[in-house]
């Protein structure tokens, strides 16, 4: 098993956001982390061309060829969120998403097969998953809005476990 814990003194610590405000966007969020876990807070806009708040791993060798499923314990209010692999450094190549449907703000652990993973190309579904033999080239995590509707939201992550 391989666990990331978010938190003070946790994996929260490292990662960053990243807003539609890099296209134009007009969306905004900050990442507030907790003892025990990272919160992702904020309102998604439509404008020009926006549309989704995110937080991220900095770049690096996330080796996941050894597991079949993540466990992630969230909550969540106001919009869906997916957790995002991605195997490359330049944002129009491929992406990898998992969606998290929204929990009206009540704590739910769910476990997901990483072969459900949908790629994504510039936020289009082009009907192929996650393969095992990719799983050895992740370079990034990360969690992002995935309803594409205007709102405030909340978002808090406790942990992943892949296994």
């Amino acid at each position: 098993e391989f666990r990331i814990n978010f938190g003070q003194d946790q994996a929260g610590q490292n990662w960053y956001v990243v807003n539609d405000g890099v296209m134009g966007g007009m969306s905004k969020s900050q990442l507030t982390i907790t003892e025990n876990s990272a919160i992702l807070k904020g309102k998604v806009s439509l404008e020009n061309n926006g549309g989704f708040a995110s937080f991220r791993s900095p770049f690096q060798v996330f080796d996941l060829s050894k597991y079949k499923s993540v466990e992630i314990k969230y909550r969540s209010s106001g919009h869906d969120i997916a957790l995002v692999f991605a195997l490359y450094k330049k944002w129009f190549e491929p992406k990898y998403k998992i969606n998290l449907h929204e929990t009206r703000g009540e704590w739910k652990t769910v476990n997901v097969d990483l072969s459900s993973a949908k790629e994504y190309r510039i936020a289009r579904i082009t009907g192929a998953y996650l393969k095992q033999d990719q799983l050895s080239q992740i370079i990034r995590l990360g969690f992002i809005t995935n309803s594409k509707i205007e709102g405030e939201f909340q978002f808090e992550l406790d942990y992943l476990l892949f296994k």
